[in-house]
């Protein structure tokens, strides 16, 4: 697995200066990185999509609220973990940030212990993602185009024949291609070649 370059961080972001300021305190008492922002706005504009962590989210905030900011997140596809933190909610309201792919709610005030506990989960579960798409993705980057293509079929669970009529190509050459393919994706075997395409890039079999 490819290594992650940057330490993992814990983003927090609550417009509560007490609130954020506390927390920040009490996680880096651990020796973890933390950094803090007072909107979702500002954390926008500074976060860095190569920096793995796990965000901690008020969810009533002027301006934009945790609730947007999870739905901006989702739209620039950025898979960051969320939790969110609030003083005053509803379970309709969880209940969205939930579905909307929330990994924890925490009622203030916080369970630091217990939030604590929850942000390291996260982080290693969200490290080994990481480390295993970017090794992925270096991976399929050694591919040619053509390799590329055969791939993406082959990932989706097409036969030689199908694919051979899809492309133009002889039996004797795809068995070459998927050879070269499997050698520099990695695997051992064309189950392990769908398994790793469904879970990094998407592909799922027809």
């Amino acid at each position: 697995m490819a290594e992650i370059e940057s330490e993992p961080l814990v983003y927090i972001v609550d417009d509560d200066f007490s609130v954020r300021d506390s927390l920040r305190l009490f996680i880096e008492s651990t020796g973890r990185l933390v950094k803090c922002f007072d909107s979702g706005d500002q954390f926008l504009k500074n976060y860095n999509h190569e920096q793995p962590g796990c965000l901690v989210l008020d969810i009533w905030m002027p301006g934009m609220t945790g609730l947007e900011l999870q739905k901006e997140l989702a739209r620039r596809d950025i898979a960051l973990p969320i939790i969110f933190i609030s003083g005053l909610t509803t379970i309709s309201v969880a209940s969205m940030a939930f579905r909307a792919g929330a990994v924890d709610f925490f009622e203030k005030p916080l369970d630091c212990e217990l939030l604590l506990e929850r942000i390291e989960e996260e982080i290693r579960k969200f490290q080994d993602s990481y480390g295993g798409k970017r090794k992925f993705k270096s991976l399929l980057e050694t591919l040619t185009p053509k390799e590329r293509e055969v791939y993406t079929l082959l990932a989706k669970g097409l036969s030689n024949k199908e694919i051979a009529k899809a492309l133009g190509n002889n039996h004797r050459t795809l068995e070459s291609y998927r050879a070269k393919i499997m050698e520099k994706m990695q695997v051992k075997n064309l189950c392990e070649m769908i398994a790793l395409a469904a879970r990094f890039s998407g592909i799922k079999e027809k």
